[in-house]
């Protein structure tokens, strides 16, 4: 076990760094002064030259880097340049918006997806199995950007419902969820339904009811366990990328959280907002899916940490 968690530290931290390099070169290639989106067009050109001197832009590629690494390695995520604020402080503050959205969109996901998946597995060729992948060719086939506004125009202006944007009571987040939760929903129905379908037709079933079982021991006992096995693997992956997938719908709904502050950040060119704000997205994903390999023992004793 200790050899695992070893292991899976190191891969981690070398995904962040992976990460980090490649957030830092792509975001100096998007065209764009830095230097000039914050002083205006117009700015004398001694201004100009003496903040990229303050901001370190006047050095090459790789001592930017490096500076940067080493802050990152003590901890210094440095601060703001729009505001001047330390980023870190910053991301604390928006995380919470971000991850009250991805939970409310799971828990919009589950309500949705496992019953119709589970009808639609035990009931085969019957009219849930039909609702079942009707509804996840729909939710796959719909992308947030625009399911977002169609629920904006009917449920916030012409059927003045719940909210436009913000952040709020209940009602702020209901359709930003389902708009983020919708094409979990639908990936998450397919599964749990092929899933069901599988174990079904395993020997372990006949065996069962050979020793004299009946259908609800078996389903209970047996089936929607070894059949949760993949759907948990599927939303811990999805999990994170419900937090990615954030950003195009805080976006939408102008809601607070890290997802519209890295399009602000990147907008503005704020290098180490927007450097810190993928990082801490990308640390959330790799903690959910470390997460998840913990719930793996839990569902089914046989996977074990020394096995992978």
């Amino acid at each position: 076990m200790k050899k695992y968690f070893l292991k899976r530290m190191v891969l981690s931290l070398l995904s962040l760094w992976a990460i980090f390099t490649f957030v830092s070169l792509l975001i100096r290639i998007i065209p764009g002064d830095p230097v000039v989106m914050m002083l205006g067009e117009n700015a004398p050109q001694a201004n100009i030259e003496k903040l990229r001197k303050e901001l370190g832009l006047d050095k090459p590629f790789y001592i930017q880097y490096l500076n940067d690494l080493n802050g990152l390695l003590h901890g210094d995520l440095k601060k703001s340049w729009i505001t001047g604020r330390d980023n870190l402080k910053t991301i604390l503050d928006r995380y919470p918006a971000t991850i009250e959205l991805a939970i409310a969109s799971m828990i919009f996901a589950i309500l949705i997806s496992f019953p119709l998946g589970i009808l639609g597995g035990f009931k085969k060729n019957s009219i849930w199995e039909k609702g079942a992948t009707s509804i996840s060719v729909l939710g796959i086939s719909f992308p947030h950007f625009a399911l977002g506004p169609i629920l904006i125009l009917f449920f916030s202006i012409l059927i003045p419902i719940f909210p436009v944007s913000g952040r709020g009571g209940i009602s702020h987040i209901i359709l930003p969820a389902i708009t983020l939760g919708s094409g979990l929903s639908a990936y998450l129905t397919k599964m749990v339904k092929k899933s069901i379908q599988n174990e079904l037709k395993k020997p372990y079933v006949l065996y069962a009811y050979a020793k004299g079982l009946t259908k609800f021991q078996v389903v209970k006992n047996h089936v929607l366990k070894n059949s949760l096995i993949p759907v948990v693997t599927l939303m811990g992956l999805q999990f994170g990328i419900l937090l990615s997938g954030a950003i195009i719908t805080e976006t939408i709904f102008s809601w607070p959280g890290i997802g519209q502050l890295l399009i602000r950040s990147i907008q503005s060119r704020d290098y180490p907002l927007a450097q810190a704000t993928i990082l801490a997205i990308s640390f959330t994903y790799i903690v959910v899916t470390a997460f998840v390999d913990f719930i793996y023992t839990l569902l089914d004793p046989r996977i074990k940490f020394y096995d992978r």
